[in-house]
């Protein structure tokens, strides 16, 4: 807004911007440069005043004053005067002190870390000396982060106090107008206040004076950055506000309005059964795979070297019993598989055997031939049928029971892949594993559990029995599958809640890659979920007990929770750089609230989360 709608021209601004900012220090940043949406917090509030009209802007630092200074040394919009309290000894009374010696005009006091959607300076009545800006919005602003309240009356009484106070009725909005006369009754105040004084005590006893005036601002959403969680929720709205104003050179109402002749949807009418049942996989000749129309066409079985000697021969036997025409191929037994000259070799090969449209791959393994197989079936004919044959605990609770198909790039995992229904997936929980392959799919019952069911949690918690027992195995498969669903009904594609199945997998992923595949991808997740853990504490979201439950189970099945010292914390920052949930700069992660509970922002799960945290919760998982 332009500075010709304010009336009685302020032209002076001071903005305190000399504190250590002590719940924010994690970031390891001067608080006043901490950046929300990409921007220093102290320039959000040097264009508030600017809009406002104010050309001389002082600026109070003590803490990091040079950095500060630094980084605004090249503003020409204002002119800026820096009140260096460096060397003194800083508190809140000396740099009001310093601020009513060296300003002599009417001003605007406001603070470093605030954030507004609307311009807070043009609702000063200017009608009295000192003048609070209020706000009543309580409960629309309840998780504003605001550190002072107001206690008023309906005979116009106040009373000004901490975050602590009770019943209060509004939150000090943190900005203040004074006249010079102002100014000198904040002085004589300042002159016998100890220097341990706060904000609320130093207003109360100017209020009690009859010096103050309450204005309270309309309904507008606004923070007082103290806290990570604060930030982040003013990363969000600001994020929400950049999106629904975005310029577009187009001119729509130009444009004329086409009837389509034709449309088609990509979510098709299409259910995937998932037939789940002990000693199913030596049953298959007998059971109903396909539609009648698709027998008749040739089939794929793909499956590893490994388990292709241990089921390849008995399936592929049970499948031409049963009067299909198959071919068997059979890739390398680990993340090599999945490479584009695999898929380039597999895809040359299918299509020579002579597929059609209504052929289909069967995937007769774990997660690396469920992927590539999905790959292959998403993109061959634009698309030809298949069927999940699960042989891993891994396989059976995540890759198979999804649409992500996907291939390994130069980056990192799974960033070559599409959305892809299967038509039917058979899971056997009686098929034999060793407990090495058991802990890995544990791993992703244990990621449904902290994020979604407290229950499951304990349960796992709580077993002690054979890892082999199929009654356990069969239990966790259900009760994981019946979570994951729960997820996929609501939230096909990740956006929103759904985005809960990448918990641990940022981070999980970038170790899996850069350990060239040494950790199984459960082993990888289980330490990405440990990081996860290390950030939401550092972020103030979760209390420490989640850190250790999360240690807790991952002792319990043998899990590694630390990162290996082989791999630096440098190099994981940037490979999450190529996350598949990142947007433009952004680091997004889920993160807990408690077991059973993920953490959200107005719907949004995937959380942006400052790299200077990340690094420090890395740096805490080692």
């Amino acid at each position: 807004m332009s500075s010709a709608s304010y009336s009685n021209q302020t032209t002076v601004g001071v903005i305190l911007a000399g504190g250590k900012g002590q719940r924010l220090n994690q970031l390891n940043v001067a608080k006043p440069l901490v950046l929300a949406f990409g921007k220093q917090l102290i320039m959000y509030q040097i264009e508030r005043l600017l809009e406002a009209g104010v050309t001389k802007i002082y600026i109070a630092v003590d803490n990091y004053a040079s950095e500060v200074k630094s980084v605004l040394q090249n503003m020409s919009s204002a002119e800026l005067i820096f009140i260096d309290r460096r060397g003194t000894g800083f508190s809140l009374v000396n740099s009001l002190q310093a601020v009513v010696e060296a300003v002599a005009d009417d001003c605007f006091l406001t603070s470093c870390d605030l954030i507004f959607q609307d311009n807070p300076f043009k609702w000063f009545t200017k009608k009295d000396d000192i003048e609070v800006m209020i706000d009543k919005n309580i409960a629309a602003n309840r998780f504003c982060g605001a550190g002072m309240t107001v206690k008023t009356s309906v005979f116009g009484q106040a009373v000004f106090g901490g975050e602590d106070m009770p019943d209060y009725n509004a939150f000090n909005a943190g900005v203040y107008y004074f006249t010079k006369a102002g100014l000198a009754k904040l002085a004589d105040v300042l002159q016998g206040a100890s220097a341990e004084m706060s904000f609320a005590e130093i207003l109360d006893h100017l209020n009690k004076r009859g010096f103050i005036r309450l204005t309270q601002m309309p309904e507008t959403t606004w923070f007082d950055i103290n806290t990570p969680v604060t930030l982040m929720r003013a990363e969000m709205f600001l994020r929400s506000q950049h999106l629904s104003r975005r310029h577009t050179n187009v001119q729509v109402g130009n444009l004329k309005s086409v009837a389509p002749a034709f449309a088609f949807r990509y979510r098709r009418e299409q259910t995937t059964d998932i037939i789940f049942e002990p000693g199913i996989i030596s049953k298959l000749s007998r059971i109903r795979l396909m539609a009648p129309e698709r027998t008749a066409s040739h089939h794929i079985l793909i499956t590893d070297a490994n388990v292709n000697v241990i089921l390849g021969e008995a399936v592929e036997a049970q499948l031409k019993e049963a009067g299909y025409k198959v071919t068997k191929l059979v890739v390398p037994a680990d993340e090599s598989a999945k490479s584009m000259e695999v898929y380039n070799n597999l895809a040359e090969k299918i299509i020579a055997l002579g597929i059609d449209e209504q052929s289909i791959i069967f995937a007769l393994g774990g997660g690396v031939v469920a992927n590539l197989s999905g790959f292959l079936a998403s993109t061959l004919y634009r698309g030809i049928g298949l069927i999940h044959l699960p042989t891993t605990l891994m396989s059976m609770l995540d890759v198979s029971v999804s649409l992500k198909q996907g291939i390994n790039g130069q980056k990192g995992k799974n960033l070559v892949g599409s959305y892809y229904q299967p038509l039917m997936v058979v899971i056997d929980p009686a098929i034999p594993m060793p407990d090495a392959l058991v802990r890995d799919g544990l791993a992703e019952a244990i990621k449904h559990a902290v994020g979604q069911s407290k229950e499951l949690f304990n349960y796992l918690l709580g077993y002690d029995g054979n890892l082999q027992d199929v009654g356990f195995i069969t239990r966790v498969i259900s009760d994981t599958i019946k979570l994951k669903i729960e997820l996929m009904h609501e939230d096909m594609f990740e956006d929103q809640r759904a985005m809960i199945l990448q918990y641990g997998h940022e981070v999980g992923h970038a170790i899996e890659f850069l350990s060239n595949f040494q950790y199984t991808h459960g082993q990888a997740i289980a330490i990405g979920m440990r990081v996860s853990a290390e950030l939401a504490h550092l972020m103030q979201v979760t209390p420490p007990e989640t850190v250790k439950a999360h240690e807790d189970i991952f002792k319990k099945y043998n899990l590694p929770y630390q990162i290996p010292p082989t791999i630096g914390r440098d190099v994981i920052l940037e490979s999450l750089r190529y996350n598949k949930k990142t947007r433009t700069t952004d680091m997004r992660m889920v993160l807990l609230e408690y077991i059973g509970r993920v953490w959200k922002i107005k719907g949004e799960f995937g959380i942006p989360c400052p790299p200077e945290l990340i690094s420090r919760a890395l740096e805490l998982s080692y």
